[in-house]
C-alpha cells in the first residue's frame, strides 16, 4: 500500500498590494514633513535677511544726518511718525520735489540743512516702503544732552526743553523701524509686526 505523502506548498515570496501602499503610504508623509520643514526654514531665512537690511537701512539715514550736521542740530530729522500706525497700508511724506543731488528747490543750486533733512527722509521713507511690508519709521532726537534732563516716563527721551535747543548738539537719536513680518502660515493669525530699534549719535 502506497502512502501518499502531502507536498508542501511552496511559501510566496515578494511583496503584496497591501505592503506597498503602506510603503508608499509612510513615504508620502515623510515628503509631506520634509517639504513644511523647508518651508519653515525659507520663512525664517527671509525673516534673518530682512532684519539685516533693516540694520544698513538705519545705518543709511545715520550716515546721512552725520554728513548735514546743522540739519541734526536743528532737529529737522526728528518725525514721529512716518508713516500712519500700522497695519493701515503706507503713505509716503510729502515729496519736496527735490532731491539735493540732481534737483534743488526754486529752481537754485544749493539745499539749506531744513531742505537737505526734507529730501533726506523722503528718500529714506520710500525706500523702506519698498523694501519693507507696511513700513512705520520713527526717528526721535532724545535732546540727551539738555542740562536739565528729565524723563519721568523712562522712555529714554527728554520731557522738557530746559535750555530752548530741542535737540542738543551731541544727542542720542533713537530710529525705529516696524514692518510686518508675515512668517505665518495661517492669515488669520497674523505675527505682531517686526520691531527693529537703533541708538546712536550721529
Amino acid at each position: 500500500m502506497r502512502i501518499m505523502i502531502p507536498t508542501p506548498k511552496p511559501e510566496s515570496s515578494g511583496f503584496t498590494l497591501v505592503e506597498v501602499l503602506i510603503a508608499v503610504v509612510i513615504l508620502s508623509v515623510g515628503m509631506l514633513g520634509l517639504m513644511g520643514l523647508q518651508t519653515v526654514g525659507l520663512r525664517q531665512n527671509h525673516s534673518s535677511q530682512t532684519r539685516s537690511y533693516a540694520v544698513e537701512f538705519i545705518n543709511e539715514l545715520a550716515d546721512r544726518m552725520r554728513a548735514n550736521r546743522a540739519g541734526v542740530d536743528a532737529n529737522n530729522y526728528a518725525v514721529d511718525p512716518l508713516p500712519a500706525p500700522l497695519p493701515t497700508p503706507p503713505t509716503l511724506p510729502a515729496d519736496p520735489r527735490f532731491d539735493c543731488i540732481n534737483s534743488y528747490p526754486g529752481g537754485g543750486t544749493l539745499c539749506d540743512p531744513a531742505q537737505m533733512a526734507q529730501a533726506d527722509l523722503f528718500a529714506w521713507k520710500t525706500s523702506a516702503d519698498f523694501m519693507f511690508p507696511q513700513s512705520q519709521t520713527t526717528v526721535t532726537c532724545t535732546d540727551s544732552q539738555d542740562p536739565g534732563f528729565i524723563d519721568a516716563d523712562g522712555d529714554g527721551i527728554n520731557d522738557a526743553d530746559t535750555d530752548g535747543d530741542g535737540c542738543t548738539d551731541g544727542s542720542l537719536f533713537v530710529v525705529s523701524l516696524s514692518w510686518v513680518d508675515d512668517r505665518s502660515p495661517n492669515p488669520n493669525n497674523p505675527l505682531p509686526p517686526a520691531n527693529f530699534r537703533v541708538t546712536f549719535v550721529p
